[in-house]
């Protein structure tokens, strides 16, 4: 049974076989898992911090957060690369956005990950 798992076994198995965007579905699964991932200074949010782009990664903006585990959420929250328009482009920092001004356009741009009220 999963209850019986010990907490360093489920880090361990969170660490090498969950994804970024997974690791905060999994720390909503239940509560025992949230405080599994609950703490910023685990070894796993550095991990995933560290596979993220060089250019989220060394980005000012990025620099003033505290701890691994926001910064990661702030990657989730970043501008999505791909969906855009055409008049956009989205630096490599994924946090500021370019708009090429042309007259009478409406463009927009969607965050990586949605919000739900």
């Amino acid at each position: 049974k999963m209850e019986q798992l010990p907490n360093e076994l489920l880090l361990h198995i969170f660490h090498y076989y969950v994804d970024l965007r997974s690791l905060f579905v999994c720390s909503r699964v239940c509560k025992r898992w949230n405080a599994c991932l609950r703490s910023d200074d685990l070894k796993i949010w550095k991990t995933c911090f560290d596979e993220l782009k060089p250019g989220f990664r060394y980005s000012p903006l990025i620099k003033t957060l505290s701890s691994y585990k926001a910064k990661c959420a702030a990657y989730l929250c970043a501008w999505s690369q791909t969906d855009h328009s055409k008049n956009i482009y989205i630096k490599d920092d994924c946090l500021t956005l370019h708009r090429n001004p042309i007259a009478r356009s409406t463009d927009g741009v969607r965050s990586r990950n949605g919000f739900k009220r």
